[in-house]
Parts: structure tokens; C-alpha cells; sequence
């Protein structure tokens, strides 16, 4: 079977080790796999039978500037995706796997046109609402995406442009791109997205599965961690409270709630990792910044060093930091943000209504005076959430696909 898949990264980001992930397992198993991206490393250089590079990232940023002018975010890339379609049709891929077509490095209107025209047979995994709003990474409340979008008065940014509104005309073309293949298939990363999909009109009548995130389990599982106390100079007995982001000062990602948290309970340290520099300034003293880790084997020794995950998000379609920390034994309180509450392990998390830092607080407290065995935790948590069960679920749509 031949394999195509296509996503803004290879390799790098969540998506793109999401999608190394399954390439290399197919490869494996004695599978045809093409990675065709948009950003990152110049792979193709390194590999070009298995990596296809579609627009240099500094076109892809002019792409970017023209559609905060134009209010359309896709209608960019149109020599870059044609000699692309070149391509797919020299391969002749069984299955094309689509994941994250923003950040304007392929047109998706040609690309889906191409694919309904050829009768490929097409699998578009939905990471996040971008791909049912053709506009909004998330929507969140707004329900404008299962009837049209226009008007769009949910975050200024998602208009593209601050002078035109498109966000009607984009939904248009991308409900009427998806509308030409014949056959589309769909997956999303929780229940709540596949839900979300399955709501959509872009999607109706077609087939919708939940094929949950996987992780590398091998680094991610509960691991000695006594050199990283004593480098943070933690004491015996101390209740250690994490929070991992890519961006704390996002509204998002609510890291103002932890720092609340924070000087509620000044008896925990509270661990930020992926704080930025400019971010430290006027932390709570019981506050540990961290502004990066060397590897996956170190971020899996600061989950296990905790005692308890904070995740303080308004809104994740998955939420890796809850399958990370409970795959290195440790229990995750936080928001209830769509999909984390849906893909995490009931008995070991808390969640809470977003905002309610009375009851995240009561949360922490019940969770942090439980005594809980970590390696059985671990254990759970890496049969559920192992890349190789994640790689077994889309191999078998595959295959259910090409028949």
C-alpha cells in the first residue's frame, strides 16, 4: 500500500512527530510512506524518496502577509500546489492522509479538486476546528461553522484581515472543495472532535472514527527523577505541582490561573516548564520557572518528579501533557476544555468548570493527599495511549479505506 501524507510539519511539532510516527511504521511493516510538508527541516534534501517539500518558509510567510490583506487564508500557494498535483498523480498514492493544511504553504481548494477529480481516496485527520471553520483554529462557542461563518465576531485575528471580512467565502470554498471528493473520510483526535467533525456539513454522511494521539511510551513512562530534585533543590516530603506549555502567557492556555494557584497554596512548588524569559518576572516565590528541557527523557522526569499535571486551557481538541503525565504516573487537574476530559484516564484527573479557580484549587488538594502507585499509573496510561496502538487504528482505516 502506497501512503501519502501531507501536514504543515514532518517531523517536528506535535502533528508532524504524529505523523513521523505513523511514516515510520509503515516503512516498517514494508509500506510505501510519503511525507509531503510545508515547513521545518529541508528533509527532502536528507531523503527525497520518502519527503516532498512543498513552499520554502519565507514564501509561505509572504503568503501569510498577503491574506491579512486579502481575509483569505488559503487561497495562496497556487504554483507550489500545482506542481505538487504533478507529483501526487506520478506516485499514485492509494490512500492520502490529510492533517494540518494551514499556515499557507499548499492551496487545500486545488488540492481536494485534484483528489475528487482522480477518485483518490482521501483520510483528513482533524487536529483542531480549523479544517470544519476553514478559519478559526478554535471556534469555541460560536456555533457559525455548522451554517456558513461570516459576520465573525469570535476573535478579531480569525477574519485574516483587519479590513475584510472573508470568513463566509472561505467557509463556501472549502465546503464546496470537500464536496468533490468522493471518497472522504474523516478521524479526530478525542470524541469531542470527532463529535465536532461529525457536525459539520463539510463532513455529512461521511464515516467519522476517534483515533486518540500516541506518544513515544518508552520515554514517556514514570522514571527515577532524585538528580532533578536535588538540582531544583526540592525537599523530602514537598508537594510538586507541574504545568507544561508551549506559550504561558497565552490567553489560551491560562497560565494566569497558575500562577493564582500558585500563591493560594504557597506550600507546593509549582514547576512551569516552557516559560519564556521575559515571563519570569514577578513569579510567586514558590514558583520554579523552566524555560526549556533538553529531551523527552528530561520532560519525563519532571511528570514524574510531580505529584500533580495543572492544565489550565480553554480550549485543546487532545492535550498531549495529559497523556504524557499520566503515561510517567502522574494525575492531571485542570479545566474541562472540550477533549482532555474525554481522553484522560477518569480515575487518576479532575476537571472543573474553566475559570472556577475555587474548585481547580479543592482539585489540586484532593489530588495531591491521595496516595497513588505511579507505576500503575504508568502502566495504565501506556496501553492506552501508545503510538503503536495510534499507527494499528490508522492502519486498519487504511485498509478498510482501500478496499
Amino acid at each position: 500500500m502506497t501512503v501519502l501524507q501531507i501536514n504543515i510539519y514532518a517531523k517536528e511539532g506535535s502533528t508532524g512527530k504524529i505523523v513521523d510516527d505513523i511514516h515510520r511504521r509503515l516503512l516498517r511493516d514494508g509500506h510505501k510512506s510519503i511525507v509531503a510538508f510545508g515547513r521545518g527541516g529541508d528533509w527532502q534534501k536528507e531523503d527525497p524518496e520518502h519527503y516532498y517539500r512543498l513552499t520554502p518558509g519565507n514564501r509561505s510567510e509572504i503568503y501569510r502577509k498577503i491574506s491579512r490583506i486579502t481575509g483569505l487564508r488559503y487561497n495562496a500557494a497556487y504554483c507550489e500546489t500545482r506542481r505538487f498535483l504533478k507529483y501526487i498523480d506520478s506516485i499514485n498514492p492509494d490512500v492520502v492522509h490529510l492533517h494540518c493544511l494551514n499556515c499557507a504553504y499548499i492551496n487545500p481548494y486545488m488540492l481536494l479538486k485534484h483528489l475528487g477529480k482522480r477518485n483518490y481516496k482521501v483520510l483528513v485527520t482533524h487536529h483542531a476546528d480549523v479544517t470544519i471553520t476553514a478559519n478559526c483554529d478554535y471556534a469555541f462557542e460560536c456555533q457559525k461553522w455548522k451554517t456558513g461563518c461570516g459576520s465573525c465576531a469570535t476573535n478579531k485575528s480569525e477574519k485574516r484581515s483587519f479590513l475584510i471580512d472573508a470568513t463566509h467565502l472561505s467557509w463556501v470554498q472549502m465546503r464546496n472543495a470537500f464536496a468533490k471528493v468522493r471518497h472522504l473520510f474523516a478521524s479526530g483526535v478525542s470524541d469531542w472532535m470527532a463529535d465536532r467533525v461529525t457536525a459539520s456539513p463539510f463532513f455529512q454522511d461521511r464515516e467519522v472514527r476517534t483515533i486518540l494521539n500516541g506518544l513515544d511510551t518508552s520515554a514517556f513512562t514514570y522514571s527515577d527523577s532524585e538528580d532533578l530534585k536535588k538540582r531544583l533543590k526540592i525537599e523530602d516530603g514537598e508537594k510538586i505541582a507541574l504545568h507544561v506549555t508551549p506559550n504561558f502567557s497565552a490567553p489560551i492556555k491560562g497560565g494566569r490561573y497558575v500562577i493564582e494557584l500558585a500563591k493560594r497554596m504557597p506550600e507546593v512548588r509549582f514547576i512551569i516548564v516552557g516559560i519564556k524569559r521575559h515571563e519570569m518576572r514577578n513569579l510567586p516565590t514558590n514558583v520554579i520557572p523552566i524555560e526549556h528541557t533538553q529531551s523527552k527523557t528530561e520532560l519525563a522526569q519532571f511528570y514524574s518528579l510531580a505529584n500533580v499535571t495543572l492544565l489550565t486551557s480553554y480550549r485543546e481538541s487532545f492535550s498531549m501533557v495529559t497523556a504524557e503525565s499520566l503515561c510517567c504516573g502522574t494525575p492531571v487537574v485542570g479545566f474541562k476544555a472540550g477533549a482532555p476530559e474525554t481522553i484522560a484516564i477518569p480515575k487518576y484527573s479532575r476537571f472543573v468548570d474553566y475559570g472556577d479557580i475555587y474548585k481547580l484549587n479543592s482539585s489540586v488538594v484532593e489530588m495531591l493527599n491521595q496516595h497513588l502507585d505511579k507505576i500503575s499509573i504508568s502502566h495504565e496510561a501506556s496501553m492506552k495511549y501508545d503510538a503503536e496502538n495510534m499507527y494499528k487504528s490508522y492502519l486498519n482505516y487504511y485498509f478498510c479505506i482501500y478496499e
